[in-house]
């Protein structure tokens, strides 16, 4: 249940008694107000005859929104269902929030202290974690399989906000791998991942516990629960896009840089081998060879640089012999992703070429702050790309660009250069 908005209603504002829910024969008033089983036989007496009504009353101002949650209904039918009870509460928020509720204090209760509902000596907070704590039982029970650890956790750290349940109610449809999974990887807090909402968790859901959490937990170590902070779209790029254990590994920390989901999908485009190699011992074990290993160990340090580009530019990148890499990894220091689209259309030879031929002729301060000016370094590279092309048309493939570039061969697309420079 969507939360409400608070607005004004011509429902009756009510006051519940110090003495509600208790009956005269319940003595001595002292045991009924700690004993919990005999506590909650109060509260329930104070719920049913003073808020529950209420609350019937306040959801009847919503007609045709949702299946009724308390209308219609009596106390114990609203405790047997989970879903009534997080309805049930989110009236209670809601009246809270229009001052619908008020209790009367016991005589001689300091002013401003908060007392118990009724006569159950049972606070607000107190009656709200109970119900959370049913359904949250309730749920877990239904989920149709053993739910032992998770079962364990809700017992030791209550929850503590309503829209908790909606989360749970999601979380307790999750491979029991991936739930173990996920409270190693987020230590023990499963109560951020319950306040996600339900696009984020149904997405989760459908990640593998294995292939997927695991080596997601392992390859980001402390740094896991990062994953909270994806966008739902970011995460199934990942569970999509990096489709083996291998290429997370692989990946490491550096998927926490990554901000373009489309970035995500180009790396899992990457080629990945299976070998299996044989041991001192002779025995033989299977490991995979990722190209998001091999070119990451050659770029080192400008490997984020690439991881910031443009998706096709890195599919492409992927596709690339090792000394290429190598022969383009000086440049990523200098080329922004506006450069490597502008490149993009030629084959890598000529893009090295021109990258060459105007660090020869314009050098390093034009490379840091011109190279990705629209009206300098791109024009530039565009005009350069674009004779190119016309010569690639007319079966004329130059041999040597970097050669031409010095020579003054494509000058009319850098004579602006050395003016504004």
């Amino acid at each position: 249940m969507a939360k409400a908005k608070a607005k004004k209603t011509k429902v009756k504002p009510v006051t519940v008694p110090a003495s509600a829910g208790k009956k005269w024969w319940q003595f001595p008033d002292s045991l009924w107000q700690k004993v919990p089983s005999l506590q909650q036989t109060r509260m329930r007496a104070a719920l049913e005859f003073h808020i529950l009504p209420l609350l019937q009353e306040l959801e009847a101002l919503y007609p045709g929104r949702y299946e009724p949650y308390t209308i219609g209904k009596t106390l114990q039918e609203i405790e047997a269902d989970p879903r009534a009870i997080e309805g049930g509460l989110y009236l209670y928020e809601l009246a809270q929030q229009e001052g619908l509720v008020k209790y009367e204090r016991k005589k001689g209760a300091k002013r401003g202290a908060k007392g118990p509902v009724g006569s159950c000596g049972m606070s607000v907070g107190a009656i709200k974690n109970h119900y959370l704590r049913t359904a949250a039982h309730m749920l877990l029970k239904n989920a149709g399989h053993k739910m032992k650890r998770l079962t364990e956790y809700f017992n030791e750290h209550e929850l503590q906000q309503v829209n908790h349940l909606a989360g749970l109610t999601i979380l307790v449809r999750f491979d029991p791998l991936s739930i173990s999974e996920l409270q190693v990887g987020l230590k023990g807090r499963l109560d951020k991942l319950l306040a996600k909402d339900e696009l984020y968790l149904e997405t989760l859901r459908e990640c593998k516990p294995v292939m997927f959490l695991r080596a997601l937990r392992k390859s980001l170590g402390d740094e896991f629960p990062a994953i909270l902070e994806w966008k739902p779209d970011f995460l199934r790029a990942v569970a999509e896009g990096l489709d083996h254990s291998a290429k997370i590994t692989a990946l490491g920390q550096m998927l926490l840089f990554i901000e373009d989901p489309d970035i995500v999908r180009a790396l899992g485009t990457w080629q990945i081998k299976e070998v299996v190699a044989e041991n001192q011992a002779g025995e033989k074990k299977k490991r995979y060879i990722t190209r998001i290993g091999q070119i990451k160990a050659l770029l080192g340090e400008d490997f984020d640089k690439l991881l910031h580009g443009n998706a096709r530019l890195v599919e492409k990148v992927g596709s690339w012999k090792d000394e290429e890499v190598d022969q383009i990894k000086f440049y990523l220091s200098f080329i922004t992703p506006e450069v490597m689209e502008t490149l993009e259309p030629l084959p890598f030879k000529l893009q090295l070429g021109i990258l060459d031929g105007l660090w020869d002729t314009q050098g390093r301060r034009f490379m840091e702050q011109a190279i990705n000016k629209e009206n300098l370094g791109l024009k530039a590279i565009r005009g350069i790309v674009g004779q190119i092309n016309e010569a690639i048309a007319n079966d004329n493939m130059p041999n040597d660009v970097r050669a031409l570039i010095k020579s003054g061969f494509y000058s009319k697309h850098t004579a602006h250069l050395s003016k504004a420079m």
